[in-house]
Protein backbone atom coordinates (compact mmCIF):
# COMPACT_ATOMS: atom_id res chain seq x y z
CA UNK A 1 0.00 0.00 0.00
CA UNK A 2 3.01 2.30 0.81
CA UNK A 3 4.02 1.98 -2.97
CA UNK A 4 0.54 2.27 -4.42
CA UNK A 5 -0.06 5.53 -2.84
CA UNK A 6 2.69 7.32 -4.42
CA UNK A 7 2.15 6.24 -7.56
CA UNK A 8 -1.63 7.39 -7.54
CA UNK A 9 -0.50 10.30 -6.67
CA UNK A 10 1.57 11.15 -9.68
CA UNK A 11 -0.93 9.61 -12.02
CA UNK A 12 -3.32 12.05 -10.40
CA UNK A 13 -0.94 15.04 -10.49
CA UNK A 14 -0.05 13.80 -14.04
CA UNK A 15 -3.46 13.66 -15.62
CA UNK A 16 -4.29 17.20 -13.91
CA UNK A 17 -2.02 18.72 -15.95
CA UNK A 18 -2.78 16.76 -18.74
CA UNK A 19 -6.01 18.23 -18.67
CA UNK A 20 -5.11 21.98 -18.67
CA UNK A 21 -3.64 21.14 -21.85
CA UNK A 22 -6.58 19.57 -22.75
CA UNK A 23 -8.68 22.78 -22.23
CA UNK A 24 -6.24 24.91 -24.79
CA UNK A 25 -5.83 22.31 -27.11
CA UNK A 26 -9.16 23.69 -28.70
CA UNK A 27 -10.55 20.75 -31.04
CA UNK A 28 -8.45 17.82 -29.92
CA UNK A 29 -9.39 15.05 -29.50
CA UNK A 30 -8.33 13.33 -25.88
CA UNK A 31 -7.87 9.57 -27.05
CA UNK A 32 -4.62 9.03 -26.08
CA UNK A 33 -4.51 7.05 -22.55
CA UNK A 34 -2.70 5.73 -19.90
CA UNK A 35 -3.40 4.07 -16.80
CA UNK A 36 -2.71 1.52 -14.13
CA UNK A 37 -4.35 -1.83 -13.92
CA UNK A 38 -4.45 -5.12 -11.92
CA UNK A 39 -5.89 -8.69 -12.77
CA UNK A 40 -7.03 -11.48 -10.48
CA UNK A 41 -7.97 -14.56 -11.80
CA UNK A 42 -7.47 -18.52 -12.10
CA UNK A 43 -4.57 -20.06 -13.85
CA UNK A 44 -4.11 -23.75 -15.09
CA UNK A 45 -2.36 -26.17 -18.03
CA UNK A 46 -3.42 -28.12 -20.57
CA UNK A 47 -1.04 -31.38 -21.16
CA UNK A 48 -0.44 -33.74 -23.96
CA UNK A 49 1.50 -37.38 -23.51
CA UNK A 50 2.40 -36.43 -19.24
CA UNK A 51 0.97 -38.89 -16.42
CA UNK A 52 -0.31 -36.33 -14.35
CA UNK A 53 -3.60 -34.77 -12.56
CA UNK A 54 -3.28 -30.79 -12.07
CA UNK A 55 -5.60 -28.47 -10.69
CA UNK A 56 -6.61 -24.60 -11.16
CA UNK A 57 -4.23 -23.01 -9.62
CA UNK A 58 -3.84 -18.50 -9.16
CA UNK A 59 -2.49 -15.62 -10.39
CA UNK A 60 -2.11 -12.23 -9.96
CA UNK A 61 -1.03 -9.47 -12.00
CA UNK A 62 -0.75 -5.52 -12.29
CA UNK A 63 1.09 -2.84 -14.43
CA UNK A 64 0.96 -0.01 -17.06
CA UNK A 65 -1.81 -0.03 -19.82
CA UNK A 66 -1.69 2.71 -22.83
CA UNK A 67 -4.10 3.07 -25.12
CA UNK A 68 -4.74 4.99 -28.60
CA UNK A 69 -8.59 5.25 -30.37
CA UNK A 70 -7.59 5.51 -34.12
CA UNK A 71 -11.21 6.26 -34.66
CA UNK A 72 -14.43 7.02 -33.02
CA UNK A 73 -14.85 3.57 -32.53
CA UNK A 74 -11.61 1.70 -33.12
CA UNK A 75 -7.83 1.79 -31.57
CA UNK A 76 -5.43 -0.42 -30.13
CA UNK A 77 -3.33 -0.77 -27.13
CA UNK A 78 -0.23 -1.92 -25.34
CA UNK A 79 1.30 -2.07 -21.81
CA UNK A 80 3.76 -4.03 -19.78
CA UNK A 81 2.78 -6.35 -16.42
CA UNK A 82 4.17 -8.28 -14.06
CA UNK A 83 2.84 -11.18 -13.01
CA UNK A 84 2.93 -14.41 -10.18
CA UNK A 85 0.94 -17.85 -10.99
CA UNK A 86 0.86 -20.99 -8.65
CA UNK A 87 0.00 -24.36 -10.15
CA UNK A 88 0.00 -27.80 -8.39
CA UNK A 89 0.42 -31.41 -10.26
CA UNK A 90 -0.17 -34.67 -8.64
CA UNK A 91 1.85 -37.78 -9.58
CA UNK A 92 0.99 -41.62 -8.48
CA UNK A 93 4.91 -43.31 -7.88
CA UNK A 94 4.13 -46.64 -10.24
CA UNK A 95 6.28 -48.54 -7.91
CA UNK A 96 4.66 -47.40 -4.75
CA UNK A 97 1.62 -46.52 -5.35
CA UNK A 98 2.35 -42.97 -3.42
CA UNK A 99 0.83 -39.82 -4.65
CA UNK A 100 3.64 -37.36 -5.39
CA UNK A 101 2.63 -33.59 -5.45
CA UNK A 102 4.36 -30.54 -6.86
CA UNK A 103 3.67 -26.71 -6.30
CA UNK A 104 5.42 -24.68 -8.60
CA UNK A 105 5.00 -20.79 -8.86
CA UNK A 106 6.46 -18.76 -11.78
CA UNK A 107 6.92 -14.84 -12.23
CA UNK A 108 6.81 -13.10 -15.58
CA UNK A 109 6.52 -9.66 -17.61
CA UNK A 110 4.09 -9.51 -20.24
CA UNK A 111 3.49 -7.77 -22.95
CA UNK A 112 0.19 -7.41 -24.89
CA UNK A 113 -0.48 -5.85 -28.09
CA UNK A 114 -4.62 -5.90 -28.87
CA UNK A 115 -7.06 -4.34 -31.07
CA UNK A 116 -9.88 -2.25 -29.52
CA UNK A 117 -13.68 -2.06 -30.81
CA UNK A 118 -15.82 0.22 -28.64
CA UNK A 119 -19.34 0.83 -28.35
CA UNK A 120 -21.05 3.20 -26.49
CA UNK A 121 -21.41 6.68 -25.48
CA UNK A 122 -19.63 9.32 -23.82
CA UNK A 123 -20.05 8.18 -20.27
CA UNK A 124 -20.03 4.40 -20.56
CA UNK A 125 -18.65 2.25 -23.30
CA UNK A 126 -18.00 -1.49 -23.36
CA UNK A 127 -14.72 -2.10 -25.20
CA UNK A 128 -14.11 -5.86 -27.19
CA UNK A 129 -10.13 -6.50 -26.83
CA UNK A 130 -8.36 -9.11 -28.39
CA UNK A 131 -4.78 -9.53 -29.94
CA UNK A 132 -1.54 -11.13 -29.05
CA UNK A 133 0.64 -11.45 -25.50
CA UNK A 134 4.28 -11.96 -25.07
CA UNK A 135 5.35 -13.37 -22.15
CA UNK A 136 8.81 -13.64 -20.64
CA UNK A 137 8.89 -16.19 -17.20
CA UNK A 138 11.59 -14.40 -14.78
CA UNK A 139 11.43 -16.78 -11.91
CA UNK A 140 10.02 -20.01 -10.94
CA UNK A 141 10.26 -22.30 -7.69
CA UNK A 142 9.17 -25.94 -7.77
CA UNK A 143 8.59 -27.39 -4.16
CA UNK A 144 7.56 -31.05 -3.76
CA UNK A 145 4.85 -32.49 -1.03
CA UNK A 146 5.51 -36.30 -0.85
CA UNK A 147 6.44 -39.40 2.02
CA UNK A 148 8.97 -40.43 -0.52
CA UNK A 149 12.65 -39.83 -0.09
CA UNK A 150 14.05 -37.11 -1.59
CA UNK A 151 17.50 -35.45 -1.81
CA UNK A 152 16.07 -32.44 -1.99
CA UNK A 153 11.87 -30.73 -2.20
CA UNK A 154 12.83 -27.58 -4.12
CA UNK A 155 14.26 -26.98 -7.25
CA UNK A 156 14.65 -23.69 -9.98
CA UNK A 157 12.29 -24.84 -12.93
CA UNK A 158 13.91 -22.81 -15.57
CA UNK A 159 16.13 -25.23 -16.62
CA UNK A 160 13.51 -27.25 -17.90
CA UNK A 161 11.23 -24.28 -19.80
CA UNK A 162 10.91 -22.08 -22.24
CA UNK A 163 10.82 -18.59 -20.82
CA UNK A 164 9.56 -17.10 -23.69
CA UNK A 165 6.00 -17.81 -24.18
CA UNK A 166 3.74 -16.16 -26.84
CA UNK A 167 -0.13 -16.17 -26.12
CA UNK A 168 -3.53 -14.76 -27.50
CA UNK A 169 -6.06 -12.74 -25.66
CA UNK A 170 -9.25 -11.11 -25.67
CA UNK A 171 -11.69 -9.16 -23.03
CA UNK A 172 -14.70 -7.64 -22.46
CA UNK A 173 -14.09 -4.36 -20.47
CA UNK A 174 -16.68 -1.76 -19.09
CA UNK A 175 -15.35 2.01 -18.96
CA UNK A 176 -17.27 4.60 -16.89
CA UNK A 177 -16.36 8.18 -17.53
CA UNK A 178 -15.28 9.09 -13.17
CA UNK A 179 -14.14 12.63 -14.40
CA UNK A 180 -14.05 14.77 -17.70
CA UNK A 181 -10.94 13.32 -18.54
CA UNK A 182 -10.28 9.83 -16.40
CA UNK A 183 -12.25 6.55 -16.82
CA UNK A 184 -12.82 3.81 -14.69
CA UNK A 185 -12.57 0.15 -16.07
CA UNK A 186 -13.45 -3.71 -15.05
CA UNK A 187 -14.05 -6.42 -16.87
CA UNK A 188 -12.74 -10.04 -17.80
CA UNK A 189 -9.96 -10.83 -19.63
CA UNK A 190 -8.63 -14.63 -20.85
CA UNK A 191 -5.24 -15.78 -22.40
CA UNK A 192 -4.20 -18.85 -24.05
CA UNK A 193 0.04 -19.92 -24.95
CA UNK A 194 -0.14 -22.03 -28.19
CA UNK A 195 3.79 -22.36 -27.01
CA UNK A 196 5.26 -25.21 -25.34
CA UNK A 197 6.00 -24.32 -21.98
CA UNK A 198 8.52 -27.76 -21.87
CA UNK A 199 12.35 -26.96 -23.65
CA UNK A 200 11.57 -29.58 -26.32
CA UNK A 201 13.63 -32.87 -26.47
CA UNK A 202 14.11 -35.18 -29.93
CA UNK A 203 12.68 -38.14 -28.27
CA UNK A 204 9.56 -36.22 -26.31
CA UNK A 205 6.33 -35.46 -27.45
CA UNK A 206 5.27 -34.06 -24.00
CA UNK A 207 3.82 -30.85 -24.12
CA UNK A 208 2.47 -27.88 -21.66
CA UNK A 209 0.32 -25.16 -22.51
CA UNK A 210 -0.95 -22.34 -20.01
CA UNK A 211 -4.04 -20.47 -19.94
CA UNK A 212 -5.52 -17.81 -17.65
CA UNK A 213 -8.74 -16.02 -17.51
CA UNK A 214 -9.24 -12.80 -14.74
CA UNK A 215 -11.15 -10.22 -13.63
CA UNK A 216 -9.64 -6.82 -14.78
CA UNK A 217 -9.61 -3.61 -13.78
CA UNK A 218 -7.71 -0.24 -14.13
CA UNK A 219 -8.09 3.86 -13.83
CA UNK A 220 -7.07 5.48 -17.04
CA UNK A 221 -6.33 8.92 -17.81
CA UNK A 222 -6.88 10.42 -21.23
CA UNK A 223 -5.00 13.30 -22.66
CA UNK A 224 -4.43 15.15 -26.26
CA UNK A 225 -1.38 13.46 -26.77
CA UNK A 226 -0.69 11.89 -30.28
CA UNK A 227 -4.43 12.57 -30.50
CA UNK A 228 -6.32 13.53 -33.54
CA UNK A 229 -8.46 16.60 -34.54
CA UNK A 230 -12.33 16.16 -34.69
CA UNK A 231 -14.23 16.88 -37.58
Amino acid sequence: MKKILPILFLFALFSGNLAGAEKDSGNRVPDFAIGINGNYGLFDMSHRNMEFSNENGLYSGGGITIEKMTGDNTGFGSGIQYRRFNASFTWVDSTLGTPFKVVCKLQSVNIPFFMILSLGGEYFAVNFEGGAVYSHIVKTRMKAHTALPLDRDKDNALKYIETNQFGLTAGILFKVRVTEYTDFMIGVTGEYYPTNLLIKHEDSNQKLNMYNYSVTAGYMFRTNVFSRTAE
